[in-house]
């Protein structure tokens, strides 16, 4: 499976298309900022990150949510068009629709096999806005923390690593997928 999702033609995520699937998928960054030009490739080489999208009313904590991939990733969109230093058009990815149980696998695989940076090093792409009053006691996630502008992380305390923490731990990551 995760051969299958490596192998479908990348789309632009702007241009995802509107289909209410399941699945996994991996998001590549094809621009220029220097924190990810290790993985910044129009082959769509390394993801910057990897995910999965359960059927609408179920989540792995049991708590119902709402959602499929694709409006997952247009929450992604639209998070990657409220940040300051990223463009969401520098941004690909492949998706794999598959039931709900074939996503846990595929997922953790391509996770344990491309180390993404952003599930790895910079965690908190994708997270859910929080509640003002939940949003005022939490601090920072890493990803807004490396890139400020997010209007949830705005109201937020300081991660709990600080930016240039969290750049030269992103360098030390990539150091060391260089050297695998």
């Amino acid at each position: 499976m995760q051969w299958a999702l490596e192998s479908a033609p990348p789309v632009p995520l702007a241009s995802f298309p509107a289909a209410p699937v399941e699945g996994v998928y991996a998001l590549y960054y094809v621009g220029s900022h220097s924190l990810y030009r290790p993985v910044s490739s129009s082959a769509c080489a390394v993801p910057i990150y990897v995910g999965k999208s359960l059927p609408s009313g179920k989540s792995r904590s049991g708590i119902v949510v709402r959602g499929s991939m694709n409006r997952r990733l247009r929450t992604y969109l639209r998070l990657l068009e409220d940040v300051h230093d990223l463009d969401a058009q520098d941004f690909l990815v492949r998706y794999l629709p598959v039931d709900e149980i074939g996503t846990i696998g595929p997922e953790r695989l391509l996770i344990g096999d491309h180390r993404p940076v952003w599930n790895i090093v910079a965690e908190g792409f994708g997270v859910h806005t929080q509640g003002s009053v939940r949003a005022a006691t939490t601090p920072r996630t890493f990803w807004d923390e490396l890139h400020p502008g997010r209007p949830q992380a705005e109201r937020q305390s300081d991660a709990k690593l600080s930016r240039a923490e969290l750049q030269r731990a992103r360098r030390q990551h990539f150091a060391r997928m260089a050297d695998d």
